[in-house]
């Protein structure tokens, strides 16, 4: 009876011992250990032994800076966008720019294109000084009813060639009128020979009659 009742205590003091030795060893018990995963354990045990530094919060710092900083320049960008480029977005067709204007030339530019057969020649003035002499060739297109003549030789006026408009002289302003209303329907290759026709009219060229 006597060594049953020595064992026993054996027992306990070792067993009190042993949970003594356990409870430093695990301070949160068994229970807790046994419903822990290994990845909370492995977790737990990270988080303890590995506190953030200087240097990562320094990095971290940096990297909300330069995203801030790239927001900042896309509203930037987008607050700064061109007139253009907003009509482009909304499908709106840009503004054509209106034609150059037609180049002068005098009479040595006008020989010398009357001669190489590379223009059709319109006649801004009065249907009667066109009768009495114009340029060989030359169509009607008087300034003063130009809707009327320009019908009538419309189909001698190409829109793609050449076309010099000329009057009577550089003082006359027939040409520049028939120009501009040339320009409105179209027509971009203009020339205005600004010497006109009391020019040609003193040289050896050709003259035509009708």
């Amino acid at each position: 009876m006597a060594q049953v009742v020595g064992a026993v205590a054996a027992l306990l003091v070792a067993g009190g011992g042993a949970g003594i030795a356990y409870n430093i060893l695990f301070p949160r018990g068994i229970f807790y250990l046994a419903g822990q995963s290994n990845a909370e354990s492995q977790a737990e045990a990270a988080g303890k032994g590995a506190q953030p530094g200087a240097a990562d919060c320094e990095r971290r710092i940096r990297s909300c800076q330069e995203k801030v900083e790239r927001l900042i320049a896309e509203v930037k960008a987008l607050e700064s966008r061109k007139p253009a480029d907003m009509k482009e977005a909304k499908n709106e067709p840009a503004v054509e720019s209106p034609p150059a204007k037609p180049a002068d030339i005098g009479m040595d530019e006008a020989r010398r294109i009357f001669k190489d057969g590379s223009a059709t020649w319109v006649d801004a003035r009065s249907p009667e000084n066109y009768r009495f002499g114009h340029v060989p060739g030359a169509v009607s297109v008087p300034s003063s009813d130009f809707e009327a003549g320009y019908a009538r030789a419309a189909d001698r006026l190409p829109k793609g060639s050449r076309i010099v408009v000329y009057c009577e002289s550089a003082n006359c302003d027939e040409s520049e009128i028939v120009i501009e209303k040339l320009l409105k329907k179209g027509y971009g290759n203009l020339v205005h020979f600004t010497d006109g026709w009391a020019a040609w009219e003193t040289t050896d060229l050709p003259q035509e009659k009708r």
